[in-house]
């Protein structure tokens, strides 16, 4: 596999923190086969590095993977220079009492569970990277918010505090751990635009309600870019927006992307029956936050794509 000019340029930017390039880091990944996983592990290899997938089930593991759930197998866990904890149940179904069960128990004890196998571990890791997410913060707020900004109080926002205070005790075994509050990932192979792109192309790709509600988006490249980069950086941990920072509204959202597609936007889809039906769940439509990347940008990160329309013309030109 050959590395895009996007990858070999964020490669070259960070040498091994080893200080030799043959002495590549060990980095576990959980949910290494699924969208973010997968990017991210190509990459790496990529990079020079030994990524090892973090598994779930029983019984023994393989001498290139590590088991961290549902019972860790510590010794498997022994020898990782870095994590990245990308697990966790979709919130993209219907929130029934059991599915929020199921999401709440899947990202917050299974947080707790990894970090608890890590800090027991005879030698931890350095870094701990665990996937949180931008819905951390009100989605009503008129005005941008960076990381300083307080949490929300829905059932989203509830989780994602839960979330991030399960990595407690990594941090008290003195891992430097970093919560990466994810935006809506930009990429046509998956997250937010592969499953909304078939609709646009054929003109369908609506605004919702009055549109005004903000979407905080990432490039799947600068999301991939974004953990490298938090891998390297030592000085930053806690809270970390994974972010463009340029977010834009849905309504400007559905219209670049019709553009994009060269299709005409005309669709305009009303709020009140989707409130009826999805009761609180209609928030993920109807609300959003402009969460701004402000400790990615500070500590050097350069995105390969900070507006939507340049993510864009790389996917779809």
């Amino acid at each position: 596999m050959t590395a895009t000019p996007r990858q070999r340029k964020l490669i070259e930017a960070y040498p091994s923190p080893h200080g030799d390039r043959s002495s590549p880091l060990a980095i576990g990944i959980s949910g290494a086969g699924g969208f973010v996983g997968s990017a991210l592990s190509s990459f790496l290899k990529l990079a020079g590095h030994r990524v090892v997938p973090l598994k779930r089930g029983y019984g023994p593991v393989a001498s290139e993977e590590a088991r961290w759930w549902p019972e860790p197998d510590l010794a498997s866990l022994e020898g990782l220079d870095a994590v990245v904890h990308l697990a966790g149940e979709t919130v993209a179904q219907l929130w029934t009492r059991a599915a929020r069960e199921r999401i709440e128990f899947s990202r917050v004890e299974g947080t707790k569970r990894l970090c608890r196998a890590l800090a027991e571990l005879k030698s931890p890791p350095q870094t701990l990277i665990s996937a949180s997410a931008a819905g951390y913060y009100e989605q009503t707020l008129d005005h941008p918010v960076d990381e300083s900004g307080p949490a929300g109080c829905g059932f989203l926002s509830r989780l994602c505090v839960d979330w991030e205070g399960a990595t407690r005790s990594a941090e008290q075994a003195g891992i430097r751990v970093c919560q990466l509050r994810l935006g809506l990932v930009i990429s046509p192979r998956g997250g937010l635009l592969k499953p909304q792109l078939p609709f646009f192309k054929l003109g369908l790709g609506p605004i919702l309600g009055d549109g005004q509600q903000m979407q905080s988006f990432i490039d799947l490249d600068d999301l991939v870019g974004a953990i490298y980069h938090l891998l390297h950086t030592r000085e930053v941990r806690g809270p970390v927006n994974g972010t463009a920072p340029n977010p834009l509204s849905q309504a400007e959202f559905a219209q670049t992307l019709a553009r994009a597609c060269g299709a005409r936007q005309w669709l305009r889809l009303p709020e009140a029956p989707f409130r009826m039906l999805l009761k609180d769940q209609a928030g993920m439509l109807f609300e959003g936050v402009a969460a701004l990347p402000k400790r990615l940008l500070e500590s050097g990160y350069v995105f390969c794509a900070p507006t939507f329309s340049e993510a864009l013309d790389y996917h779809l030109s």
